[in-house]
């Protein structure tokens, strides 16, 4: 490509790198290894040496040669001179003279410029042996020596010899010997094969088979080197074509990137032509035969085509391609290249008019009924090809619908949208007598869109609904139904704000509301539509008429669906257990009916509501994983799939599992999903890279994030954008920039039920005001604290409002406590007033929810506040490393540079764990509080020994396990508790405790 110089990060080879590392460590030892690496041209054994190589070993020297195809004339020992001939010059002057002088007179004859006052012109082959080996365990008695030789099956006879020599003789030096050869250009029974099996029967050799990259990550090492994520598109095709074959699919990706084509490279063309162009007349005719055969190629199929070749020729052009490495045998008695490349490069070879009539005569073979072991859908896929291949329309036409339809029933549904992609082109070339009976335009329009989004590309099922609309008459009645799919796949793309008119215009269309399917899908597409704009009252309301209607009609499917819109709605409205068994019943019925994309949504829709309202965090994970492995074997990865591995990194990012999240997310984005995948999947990076200080990509991605949701109401894109932007924000210490964010995104929270989605918002708020406040403390501007306190009272008014609300809805009780006391915590800053009691609260109520990132920025705010008031130092060194151990276990650089700074400005130790107070006094204090608050509330004993646990976090189950009572009754204690203190939760009965401790 034009940037050939950018390098790829290394990628995968994790065991093959530790088989060399544990060669190496054994050497150390003074106990010769070796390893044998074998694999195909470009499968990338040059690059795995040279990552190890790379790698500080403490080493005397590393020497490297290569062998070189000479052809007839090679030259003696060329590799062994090619890797000795540098090495005088790396040395020191004095390891230079001990090393070289006993054996100077030996290796003169070989090394050119070697000083030397005596002629090597008697030096026999067993003395120049020796003292190469004499040469090399010199510099092993130093330290371990690595010696390199690449590309053995090119090697002289000379250098083969050696190496046999020295692995029989070196047994007992620091030498790594590493030797890499290509096994697919060996036919069976060369003598060099035997060769490399005798220098494996050494003790001390190991061998290794390098396969090629996985699909992960050989798109991973093409991401890199193209210094972004590629399409799907594009990476998919590169993996199909390059088989992970590494060379082969960077050469591809330059050939698009600098050409912007995706014609084979010239220098890899001429290297496999030249291996085809080798073979005899008779194997490359079968070669060319199997290249218009397919990926795989039955033997009874050969023999039905190759009708005009005698079953000896036959066999034997065979044989010699197998022989040679360019076909592989299978298990199933058929034939295929053995890189997809070959394949392309023979088919090339061939005229057009040969194509064409050996199209022809498979479509004929596979028509007639052969024994073949291949499904119905692989026939009628194959039909398809040869058939538009050969010219025949009529019959590729009615293949392709076949195809189409066999493929979709297979969950093959990229496949599937091809080949009614095929059949819509074909379409107006065969004249309308001639098109399958029974098949409509309208049909194929409308079954192409929809695998079209099963598959994830929403945009060409936007495009091909509409397209359908346009050849729609007048009056057809097909009309409604096509807009309302419309609106789903533009909701799915982004674009939820048209996706809702073209819903809500065609509900106000409706004059016939009679139960009936359609009127069921109608009012779950306008449902589904109304939570993308926080309207959950209306969507449940109009999920619920769905539901009627379809068990009206005993219509299960929209059953499935209205039930998982309503469950999602009626968690959010108060109602999270009748919500929840809602969700639970959707995706069993959908299971029950075997229908993939409701599964899906299904699995989608709980997973988002365990993570999100309900904040069951273990179970939402448990969900998005079981989800993301279901929809992908249901052939759904790529929107459905993303999405719920969006879920799953969201969930582990409030759990504190960052780095498990980072490895998820690397793996989902390779799905090059779009619309609303795409943006989740955004979302959930930025939160990652602006909790750990990634400030360049964080904005990168909001960027794209805005530009995609541009044409989207949907709350949970456009309040986490404006979050993230203000938090991105707040650690680059631009006030500007975060206010404009807040107040962005304010303007969208007006008038809508998601108070999960705005409570962080509008905290981020306060935030931005009591860094203001503070900045303008410091520098006595009254004026500024002035109009910080009074817009932090109006975003306190809000964030009441909101949290009342928010309290009516049982579901979001424990967040919406935490929002409540983290926002009075920075309202006091803003005002100017330590409350380490408050921020004790909130490090509390997040320690309850399990979520550590927030509960770490708690924790530095308690500290902050503690250092404020007079003795406090000691209870604030063990916030601070708290919150320290918490950003360094994240990885979260910004919250840990903060807290690093306060611990210096407070001099305060955060390696160490020693107080200055002794734990017993600590304890001590403690007591004394919970026993004066017993006192004032008039709490029994095990009252007060419940409160306590209640304070460290503990559970019902936990309380009941620490007390050895039941679950019921620990619930029944907290419940008194509660009462008693005159507390509506579990978070400030355990604030009370903390706030009598302080003041202590």
């Amino acid at each position: 490509m034009a940037d050939r110089v950018r390098t790829a990060q290394f990628v995968g080879r994790v065991d093959e790198l530790a088989t060399l590392q544990a060669a190496f460590d054994s050497a150390r030892s003074a106990d010769m290894n070796s390893v044998i690496i074998s694999g195909e041209a470009g499968v990338g054994k040059s690059r795995l040496v040279r990552q190890f190589l790379e790698q500080d070993h403490g080493v005397t020297a590393v020497i490297i040669g290569c062998c070189r195809d000479s052809g007839d004339s090679p030259l003696p020992f060329g590799a062994v001179v090619e890797s000795l001939r540098p090495l005088a010059k790396r040395l020191d002057e004095n390891t230079r003279k001990e090393v070289y002088e006993p054996v100077r007179t030996h290796l003169a004859g070989i090394l050119p410029g070697l000083e030397t006052n005596v002629a090597a012109k008697n030096t026999s082959r067993s003395q120049l042996f020796e003292s190469i080996l004499t040469l090399l365990e010199s510099l092993a008695s130093r330290a371990p020596l690595i010696f390199v030789i690449e590309d053995l099956h090119w090697a002289d006879r000379s250098t083969l010899d050696f190496l046999a020599f020295l692995l029989s003789n070196a047994q007992d030096a620091q030498i790594t010997l590493i030797i890499t050869y290509r096994c697919d250009e060996l036919a069976a029974g060369d003598p060099f094969l035997r060769y490399i099996a005798q220098l494996a029967r050494n003790e001390n050799v190991e061998r290794m088979d390098l396969q090629r990259l996985g699909r992960e990550d050989l798109l991973t090492y093409l991401d890199e080197l193209a210094g972004a994520p590629l399409e799907s598109a594009v990476g998919d095709a590169i993996w199909e074509r390059s088989q992970g074959n590494a060379f082969y699919a960077e050469e591809l990706l330059a050939a698009i990137h600098d050409r912007g084509t995706s014609e084979l490279p010239a220098n890899v063309k001429d290297t496999l032509l030249s291996r085809v162009k080798g073979m005899s007349a008779t194997a490359q005719k079968v070669l060319r035969i199997v290249a218009v055969g397919g990926e795989h190629v039955d033997h009874t199929l050969l023999a039905t085509v190759a009708a005009d070749m005698s079953a000896d020729e036959l066999d034997g052009g065979l044989r010699e391609a197998v022989t040679s490495q360019l076909l592989v045998t299978e298990s199933s008695n058929s034939f295929s290249f053995r890189h997809a490349l070959l394949g392309e490069v023979a088919y090339g070879e061939l005229l057009p008019g040969e194509r064409s009539a050996l199209h022809g005569r498979f479509a004929q073979a596979l028509s007639d009924p052969l024994d073949l072991p291949r499904t119905k859908h692989t026939n009628a896929a194959e039909l398809a090809r040869h058939y538009f291949e050969a010219g025949d329309h009529e019959r590729a036409l009615t293949s392709s619908i076949d195809a189409a339809a066999e493929t979709n029933a297979a969950c093959g549904y990229a496949e599937s949208r091809i080949h009614y992609e095929h059949a819509l082109s074909l379409w107006p070339m065969v004249n309308a007598e001639q098109r399958p009976a029974g098949v409509d335009l309208i049909e194929l329009f409308d079954q192409c869109a929809a695998v079209a989004h099963l598959e994830g590309d929403n945009n060409r099922s936007v495009e091909l609904t509409r397209a359908a609309l346009e050849h729609l008459q007048d009056g057809d009645p097909r009309s409604r139904i096509l807009r309302v799919r419309l609106g789903t796949y533009l909701r799915s793309l982004g674009e939820s704000e048209e996706a809702l008119t073209v819903h809500e215009r065609i509900v106000r269309e409706m004059n016939d509301e009679s139960p009936s399917s359609i009127n069921a899908e109608i009012m779950c597409a306008y449902a589904q539509s109304l939570i993308a704009a926080a309207r959950h009252r209306e969507s449940a309301k109009h999920a619920e008429a769905a539901l009627a209607m379809a068990r009206a009609v005993g219509d299960a499917t929209h059953e499935a669906r209205a039930l998982a819109i309503l469950g999602s709605n009626l968690v959010v409205l108060g109602q999270p257990d009748v919500g929840a068994q809602h969700l639970q019943d959707a995706l069993d019925l959908a299971e029950a009916l075997k229908r993939p994309a409701d599964i899906a949504a299904g699995y989608h829709h709980l997973a988002m509501t365990l993570s999100g309202p309900l904040n069951r965090l273990d179970d939402a994970l448990a969900i998005a994983e079981r989800g993301a492995s279901r929809v992908a074997d249901l052939g759904l990865a790529r929107h459905w799939g993303a999405l719920l591995q969006s879920i799953a990194v969201d969930t582990m990012f409030r759990m504190g599992r960052w780095d498990e999240a980072v490895d998820v997310l690397s793996h989902a984005l390779h799905r090059s999903a779009k619309g609303a995948a795409a943006l989740d999947l955004l979302l959930a990076r930025a939160k990652l890279t602006v909790g750990r200080g990634e400030f360049d990509v964080a904005d990168a991605d909001l960027n794209k994030i805005a530009t995609l949701a541009a044409r989207a109401i949907d709350l949970r894109y456009t309040i986490p954008l404006a979050t993230l932007r203000a938090g991105l924000a707040l650690w680059q210490n631009d006030l500007t920039a975060a206010t404009q964010a807040v107040e962005g995104g304010l303007e969208h929270i007006a008038d809508n039920d998601d108070v999960w989605f705005a409570a962080p918002l509008v905290w981020h708020g306060m935030r931005v005001e009591a860094e203001r406040a503070e900045r303008a403390r410091a520098s006595f501007r009254d004026d500024d604290v002035s109009k910080a306190i009074e817009r932090g009272e109006t975003l306190r008014k809000l964030a009441l409002e909101m949290c009342k609300s928010g309290r009516q809805q049982g579901a979001l009780r424990l967040v919406v406590d935490a929002y409540d006391v983290m926002c009075e915590g920075e309202m006091l800053r803003i005002r100017g007033e330590a409350a380490p009691d408050v921020w004790s609260v909130v490090a509390t109520s997040w320690e309850q929810l399990g979520q550590p990132y927030p509960g770490a920025y708690a924790n530095w705010r308690w500290a902050e506040a503690l250092l404020a008031r007079p003795n406090g130092g000691t209870r604030a060194a063990r916030r601070l490393r708290d919150a320290h151990q918490v950003a360094v276990r994240l990885g979260a650089s910004p919250l840990q540079k903060e807290v690093e700074q306060l611990a210096q400005r407070a001099r305060i130790d955060l390696t160490t764990q020693q107080d200055s107070v002794p734990e017993q006094a600590v304890i001590d204090v403690r007591e004394s509080a919970l026993q004066r608050l017993r006192a004032e509330a008039g709490l029994t004993k095990r009252e007060a020994q419940v409160l306590s646990l209640v304070a460290d976090g503990q559970s019902n189950r936990g309380i009941a396990e620490t007390c050895f009572i039941s679950e019921k009754t620990a619930s029944v204690h907290v419940s008194n508790i509660l009462m008693k203190l005159d507390v509506r939760s579990r978070v400030q009965a355990a604030a009370l405790l903390h706030k009598a401790v302080s003041t202590s």
